[in-house]
């Protein structure tokens, strides 16, 4: 048999033992979907019959059950579901917080995505207990969260996330067109989240002479007069419309002054998405 024949027979016997072991865990990913904590226990115990059950469900969460590279806690997160035990067990899921799936996401990365707030709330909090050198690790690479937070339009999302992000991303100089910062405020923009930009430049005013690809007059302002829904058109609008198009009006106003006038002043992290919170609600 040729060398390349050979090859083709392994490949074909490691696709079938892949594809019979997600079959393997096809009634445990069902549960998770379903978020049927008692279902998906005795599961785990009859597929890992030989070890404790907190093993059992440890190993269940952790273990790769799709064809995409998701765990099974990527599977709890990403159908919108949560077992509130689970906090009682950190240990259970806390090595499973780095773990990526084929896209690069991690579970608080598809927490972000599906809009999951009571998984993202547990889910930063033990991220952020994790020794520097791993969370390192973590903002090294993306994905990150609160960039698919705001790709999907998940704004009470992003809110969680920002303080967060801010502490680690929007220091220093203005950010770079390659930057995850300037794909960030982009969103913000293509989202719609006029407010949170707003609040961001109020606090951050070196974030206006950010980079955008588009060329080197691309700007926050060009941007924002670039989405047609920025700005309405005539004389005829209601009540709700003229608020919205004046929110417009008042973010490009202070963009245009922090350009101008910029201060700097400092948070604790903690008490950051406070302040989101109220310059939005302002």
């Amino acid at each position: 048999m040729s060398s390349l024949n050979l090859a083709s027979t392994n490949n074909n016997r490691s696709y079938r033992s892949d594809k019979e072991e997600l079959w393997r865990w096809l009634t445990l990913y069902r549960a998770l979907l379903r978020g049927d904590q008692r279902d998906f226990e005795q599961i785990a115990r009859s597929l890992c019959p030989h070890i404790p059950l907190i093993e059992a469900m440890y190993v269940s969460m952790s273990k790769k059950i799709t064809g995409a590279g998701d765990t099974g806690l990527h599977v709890l997160v990403g159908a919108g579901k949560w077992f509130d035990d689970l906090m009682n067990r950190p240990r259970m899921i806390i090595s499973v917080l780095t773990l990526r799936n084929s896209d690069g996401h991690t579970p608080l990365c598809v927490a972000a995505m599906v809009g999951n707030m009571k998984a993202a709330k547990v889910l930063l909090q033990l991220e952020m207990e994790l020794p520097p050198n791993v969370r390192a690790g973590i903002d090294a690479v993306g994905p990150y969260p609160i960039i698919e937070a705001v790709r999907y339009g998940h704004k009470e999302m992003v809110l969680l996330l920002i303080g967060d992000y801010v502490a680690k991303k929007l220091e220093g100089s203005p950010p770079t067109k390659q930057s995850t910062t300037s794909l960030f405020l982009h969103l913000l923009v293509v989202a719609g989240f006029y407010d949170l930009l707003l609040a961001l430049v109020r606090y951050h005013p070196v974030l206006t002479r950010t980079d955008f690809y588009g060329g080197d007059d691309e700007s926050l302002l060009s941007l924002m007069a670039e989405k047609p829904s920025a700005f309405w058109s005539g004389t005829q609008l209601g009540f709700w419309h003229r608020l919205l198009y004046s929110g417009s009006i008042r973010t490009m106003f202070i963009l245009s002054r922090a350009i101008v006038f910029s201060s700097v002043y400092v948070l604790s992290r903690e008490n950051y998405a406070t302040y989101m919170l109220r310059l939005v609600e302002d």
